[in-house]
């Protein structure tokens, strides 16, 4: 087993190796907390599932509470075609908001390329892509420029959290 005085980096990470004799006291009670340690980080890690339906996605934001965690949530969106210069607008479908802790996508032009959303052009305001919630619609809206290239498909992905912990 390793050990690193650098705390972050340390914490939610297994020891490679635990070597206990079974017939050496305390066995039970070491290979108990073992285990423990074992599920408590890997419930705690970040999950890899992308779904058009809401998720939890295993992130642990702060609270005002020592060592409680608010948990975080995850939705994909499949778009399809978007207009230049317009703006497509869809429900988020988000009950009990409280925060996005990330918002961003990817999108495939008729160019053809692909893009990330937002989209800051380096040669012309007009060609930016840009991604935000509407609070009082509770919709979300991707603007696209007035020449910026038209927008075959994309993937929006919004992280939050909600209002109760």
């Amino acid at each position: 087993m390793s050990f690193s005085s650098d705390q972050p980096l340390t914490s939610n990470q297994l020891p490679i190796s635990l070597e206990i004799p079974p017939d050496q006291e305390g066995f039970q009670e070491i290979s108990s907390l073992f285990l423990k340690r074992v599920a408590n980080i890997m419930n705690t890690k970040q999950g890899g599932l992308y779904d058009t339906q809401e998720v939890a996605d295993f992130q642990q934001f702060f609270t005002n509470t020592p060592f409680q965690f608010r948990p975080g949530y995850r939705q994909v969106y499949n778009i399809g075609a978007i207009a230049k210069g317009t703006t497509f607008t869809f429900p988020a479908n988000i009950s009990d908001l409280y925060q996005f802790t990330n918002m961003y996508g990817t999108c495939v032009t008729d160019i053809p390329d692909s893009r990330p959303i937002p989209y800051s052009s380096v040669n012309a305001v007009t060609e930016n892509i840009s991604l935000r919630y509407n609070s009082g619609t509770t919709n979300l809206e991707i603007s696209v420029g007035a020449t910026s290239p038209n927008i075959v498909s994309a993937l929006i992905i919004v992280e939050y959290l909600k209002q109760s912990p």
